[in-house]
């Protein structure tokens, strides 16, 4: 599954330096969220689940990589293109390239899963769903590894690298 969206720079989605990471990140899990409803034929006010629950798609990890060397630039022309790299279900992975004349400017990695409230109208308790879905698996290994780098990440007490000032 792909998504494609067509842009040009300027004040939204530019910060001081280039892209800004918020608007990249309202754009990435937009899309990654359309692919969703395409991937399983249903808009997403309809992922109910078997038992008849209301499913929601949740973001467990994410990452972001700018090209703070060759950055985009006001009035570029440019391209946020989505596309699944792995499926095991509930899990998804997804990458957008936002691109300049074919060239990757910035990559955002999504991991989804779909979800369900235990507790009604609570935040507190989740469980995973699989069965809403129809789309095939493949390339499990993907989201297994992201999953295992999302634990790992999640037990350290690093806090990273100051990509900007």
């Amino acid at each position: 599954m792909q998504y494609t969206s067509h842009f040009t720079a300027g004040l939204p989605q530019l910060d001081i330096h280039t892209l800004s990471e918020d608007w990249a990140l309202a754009t990435a899990l937009e899309n990654h969220w359309i692919i969703l409803a395409q991937s399983m034929g249903l808009k997403p006010s309809d992922w109910i689940d078997s038992q008849g629950d209301r499913m929601y798609g949740a973001v467990m990890y994410l990452s972001t990589d700018f090209d703070l060397e060759d950055t985009l630039k006001e009035d570029d022309a440019f391209a946020a293109e989505t596309e699944f790299l792995s499926i095991r279900k509930p899990h998804a992975l997804s990458a957008t390239r936002f691109t300049v004349d074919g060239k990757t400017k910035a990559e955002i990695r999504i991991l989804s899963s779909f979800i369900k409230r235990k507790v009604k109208s609570s935040n507190k308790k989740f469980a995973k769903v699989r069965d809403i879905w129809t789309a095939e698996d493949f390339r499990g290994d993907l989201v297994d590894a992201e999953l295992d780098r999302h634990h790992a990440v999640k037990s350290t007490e690093e806090a990273g690298t100051l990509a900007m000032e």
